[in-house]
C-alpha cells in the first residue's frame, strides 16, 4: 500500500511513463504499417508483371492438351515395338529409379529438353541417344526413331 504522497506522486509519474511509452509505440507501429502498406503498392505493381510474365511462359505447361495421349504408367515392357522413343527412354529412366535432373547431369542435356524428348515433343538426335543410352545403360538404337 501506498503510504506517503510522495509515494503516490512516484506511482503516478511511472503510469504517465508508460502511457507515454506506449503512445510512442503505437505511432511507431502505425508509421511503420503506413511505410509496408506503400511498399506493398509500388511493389504489387512490379511483380504483378513479374506475374503475367510467368504465366505467359508457362501456359503450355499449365494447358491440358487432349490430343497427347496419356502416359502409360506401372511396368513398361522395352520389348514392346509399338512404344515411341520418348515412352522408351521414360521407361527406362524410370526403370533406374533416376530423375531428369540426374540424368541431365550425367548426359549435359538439358533437363527441360530431356522432359520434351520423354513427352515425344522433340526428337532424339543420335548424338542424344548415344549420351542417354551410355547414361541408362541400354542400346542407343532404341531410342531413336526407325
Amino acid at each position: 500500500m501506498l503510504k506517503t504522497t510522495n509515494d503516490i506522486i512516484l506511482v503516478n509519474i511511472q503510469i504517465v511513463r508508460a502511457f507515454t511509452k506506449l503512445r510512442q509505440m503505437v505511432l511507431s507501429h502505425a508509421d511503420l504499417k503506413k511505410k509496408i502498406e506503400m511498399m506493398e503498392r509500388k511493389y504489387d505493381r512490379q511483380f504483378k508483371n513479374v506475374f503475367d510474365a510467368l504465366d505467359l511462359l508457362f501456359e503450355d505447361f499449365l494447358t491440358i492438351d487432349e490430343t497427347q495421349p496419356k502416359r502409360k504408367i506401372g511396368f513398361v515392357d522395352t520389348s514392346d515395338k509399338n512404344l515411341t522413343p520418348g515412352e522408351l527412354l521414360f521407361a527406362a529412366r524410370s526403370g533406374k529409379k533416376m530423375t531428369q535432373k540426374e540424368l541431365s547431369k550425367k548426359t549435359k542435356i538439358d533437363q527441360r529438353r530431356i522432359s520434351e524428348m520423354e513427352r515425344g515433343k522433340t526428337p532424339i538426335g543420335k548424338k542424344d541417344a548415344r549420351a542417354l543410352a551410355k547414361a541408362l545403360k541400354i542400346k542407343y538404337q532404341l531410342l531413336l526413331d526407325e
